[in-house]
């Protein structure tokens, strides 16, 4: 058995610590916003909103203006504009990253499939 340290192959790997630890006042607010909008709705129910991106960055901006205009707090939520305008922001990112990877999957099922095609195809001729 060796002493030796042990090794952890993770160079060039995020740094998710840098995020969750360094934010954790922001994402602290940010998770206030989540609750709110989870009481008034259903909790993940903005993962099904039609045209998601486009009205979440929609959102985004009213609250950045509200934010600019000299307002602090939302009047409804009585939560930070700017923890809003994280939200908003969070959950852009997140539906866009959701839809490019369904279009990269299905890209790559598309080429697969066009292989297979080929080999059978060459394999009946």
């Amino acid at each position: 058995m060796t002493t030796d340290k042990g090794v952890k192959l993770d160079t060039g790997k995020p740094r998710l610590d840098l995020v969750l630890g360094d934010f954790s006042n922001a994402l602290w607010e940010v998770g206030k916003v989540g609750t709110f909008g989870a009481n008034k709705y259903t909790d993940r129910g903005w993962q099904e909103v039609d045209n998601g991106i486009e009205r979440y960055l929609s959102a985004m901006l009213r609250h950045y203006l509200k934010y600019k205009s000299g307002e602090e707090y939302d009047t409804e939520s009585l939560l930070l504009h700017l923890s809003h305008l994280a939200w908003n922001s969070l959950a852009v990112l997140e539906l866009y990253c959701k839809i490019k990877k369904a279009k990269d999957i299905a890209k790559n099922c598309s080429d697969i499939k066009s292989y297979i095609d080929t080999i059978e195809y060459n394999l009946n001729t």
